[in-house]
């Protein structure tokens, strides 16, 4: 009898539908168009398990505050069962006030998921290479940088970190577009990959059982930015 319980239910779960929200600006829309966005070729990707929907929200020039309104949006039209957060970038570019504006923003996106059961994969931004690239001061880089570590700990038993842009994607010309800001098409190939790596082994879990796995989950790029990340 259990056997064929098992039998007729195994269908069933495996092609529960798992429902992805995706926030960010310009890099996760796509430049120039949604054809070159990682986000799109994670659905490639992805496109022989069709109970796994994708839905980007990227959009260009969005801030953190912005990302935070679309969840919203997100939450009331999709009901998502993850989150991929790779918002806060233009909020740096236009040095906006970081502590009154960029923390608090993502901070309050990050709780509402969790307050929704919401699995949020947390996209980390190296921002080093403004200093050099787009002149910007040493103490304001690194405290963009301690924002997103702060996020990162403050929140460290609910959400998964990963790199999403540092230095690599930012300056090397044969993975940016050239305004040290957006990666090209091969540069959105190494995101997705990144992407899929923290994605692949909580895809198909409930919501308490992927917190058990992110503990167990060990991105070796992550430790580069910051060590005390999971």
């Amino acid at each position: 009898m259990r056997l064929l319980l098992l039998f007729i239910l195994a269908p069933m779960i495996m092609w529960a539908e798992v429902r992805i929200l995706v926030l960010g600006d310009s890099n996760t829309h796509g430049i120039p168009s949604k054809d070159y966005s990682w986000v799109t070729l994670l659905k490639e990707e992805y496109k022989d398990k069709p109970w796994v929907k994708f839905y980007n929200y990227g959009l260009g020039m969005a801030t953190a505050e912005q990302c935070e309104m679309l969840l919203h949006i997100g939450i009331e039209l999709h009901d998502p069962d993850i989150v991929i957060y790779t918002g806060g970038l233009v909020n740096v570019v236009f040095k906006g006030d970081l502590d009154k504006h960029l923390g608090p923003s993502i901070g309050r996106t990050i709780q509402h998921c969790i307050d929704n059961k919401i699995y949020v994969l947390f996209g980390m931004i190296d921002f080093s290479s403004f200093c050099k690239n787009l002149g910007f001061n040493k103490p304001y880089v690194d405290r963009a940088n301690g924002v997103y570590r702060d996020i990162a700990i403050t929140f460290q038993d609910y959400i998964l970190p990963f790199i999403f842009l540092e230095d690599r994607l930012l300056c090397d010309p044969a993975l940016n577009t050239g305004d040290w800001l957006h990666p090209n098409l091969e540069g959105q190939k190494i995101i997705a990959l990144r992407v899929n790596q923290a994605l692949e082994p909580i895809i198909n879990l409930p919501y308490e059982m992927m917190r058990e796995v992110k503990n167990r989950y060990k991105n070796p790029h992550l430790s580069e930015l910051h060590p005390d990340c999971p």
